[in-house]
């Protein structure tokens, strides 16, 4: 370096030293930026598969759906079937005694007509 007069670099050799320190920060700032792209590249390929993953889970979720809602379904129409069954033994069992009674009274009656004799 030369000197002036005052123990000052001249004008040239710090507008080197600048341009030096320029050189150096872009290598360092374009080390950094090849970086950053490596780590967008991962981003961007974990963000597919997430993706991936989202839609996956989106179609599990309405096949489930769809199941509990057949099941459901189903289930309800066995409810009604079980509503009727019970009514139908209900009005089974009732016409069983009212027959019952009936068989009972002929009896009585025939009874009756037996012993007149």
């Amino acid at each position: 370096m030369t000197k002036t007069h005052t123990n000052q670099p001249s004008r040239l050799e710090l507008i080197e030293a600048i341009l030096v320190r320029v050189a150096t920060q872009q290598e360092v700032n374009t080390a950094a930026i090849a970086g950053l792209t490596v780590k967008q590249e991962v981003n961007t390929n974990a963000l597919s598969d997430l993706t991936t993953k989202l839609d996956n889970l989106s179609d599990n979720v309405n096949e489930l759906t769809e199941n509990t809602n057949r099941v459901l379904s189903r289930s309800a129409v066995l409810d009604d079937v079980l509503l009727e069954l019970r009514d139908s033994h209900e009005q089974h069992q009732q016409n069983f005694l009212d027959i019952n009674v009936l068989l009972t009274q002929l009896c009585t009656v025939w009874k009756l007509f037996f012993y007149s004799f």
